[in-house]
């Protein structure tokens, strides 16, 4: 790389201006009035080849090929999405929920999510005021916090959450994370996930669900990844029964490894409502 500092009025300079054009060779004294001797010694070994013919170069592609996605940066600038001091992403990501939710609470966090006002700076044009309200143009924190359709929600669940007056989403979620134990945690998140999808509903259905029919979704669908989760036991790993799993057979699994030997092993047990013996296998 050179290493001479690049003099102010040479900076819309072209390398053929280091050239001798009757030579189509280095032109020594101006490399040497221009660099250090290091970086002549440098450039006067980069072959010439005067065959050569210009072509284009697209400067923010390595292989110096453009491509729309990158004229669209060139033009908008970078972009980082804003995050508003959020700094408990470790929280996060040990939270017991679906992966979808956990992806969803992230592109809440950076902001990331379709709402209106995002999609209008990206150039589209649509309506700006919310899909739920029509009252409010959407951003993250309207459609969480200040939309009437959420305050309500939040009430119906008779869930008591920090204020979200004059917060950003991310430092709100943050008090959530700071204030409230796991379980708490959890449910907001279904509840969030929740409105969320009431959002599109009424966006893209037309369709306004009640408030308390997305509270009851919201449970129901923690409730179902709590009895689907897998969870260790002294037996292995078996799938959690539910509340109501008396009534039903119960199928107990584990599975081994053998790193030496590279072989697996699977096996799994069925018993009867009483415990009975129904049928096992071992793979």
């Amino acid at each position: 790389m050179i290493q001479t500092p690049q003099p102010s009025y040479l900076s819309a300079a072209t390398v053929s201006g280091l050239l001798d054009l009757a030579t189509n060779s280095w032109d020594d004294s101006i490399l040497t009035d221009i660099f250090e001797p290091r970086d002549v010694n440098l450039i006067k070994r980069v072959p010439i080849s005067p065959g050569y013919i210009d072509s284009w170069y697209w400067i923010d592609d390595i292989r110096g090929i453009y491509s729309v996605k990158s004229g669209y940066r060139r033009i908008r600038g970078s972009v980082t999405p804003l995050i508003s001091g959020f700094d408990r992403w470790n929280n996060l990501l040990k939270l017991k929920i679906p992966p979808k939710w956990k992806t969803f609470i992230w592109r809440a966090l950076t902001n990331t999510l379709p709402t209106t006002s995002n999609l209008i700076q990206r150039r589209l044009d649509i309506d700006p005021l919310c899909p739920l309200c029509a009252s409010h143009v959407e951003d993250v924190s309207h459609v969480f916090l200040c939309c009437d359709f959420a305050v309500v929600t939040w009430h119906s669940a008779q869930f008591v959450v920090p204020s979200g007056a004059g917060l950003s989403f991310p430092l709100w979620f943050q008090q959530v994370l700071t204030t409230m134990d796991d379980d708490a945690v959890t449910r907001c998140t279904a509840i969030l996930y929740a409105i969320w999808s009431a959002r599109n509903s009424a966006l893209w259905e037309s369709k306004v669900p009640r408030p308390s029919t997305m509270v009851a979704l919201a449970d129901k669908a923690l409730q179902n990844w709590r009895n689907s989760h897998i969870t260790s036991s002294s037996h292995g790993l078996i799938y959690a029964p539910s509340p109501d799993a008396h009534s039903y057979n119960r199928c107990y699994i584990d599975a081994a490894y053998d790193p030496d030997s590279g072989r697996a092993s699977v096996g799994a047990i069925l018993l009867g409502l009483n415990g009975d013996f129904v049928a096992a296998i071992i793979l």
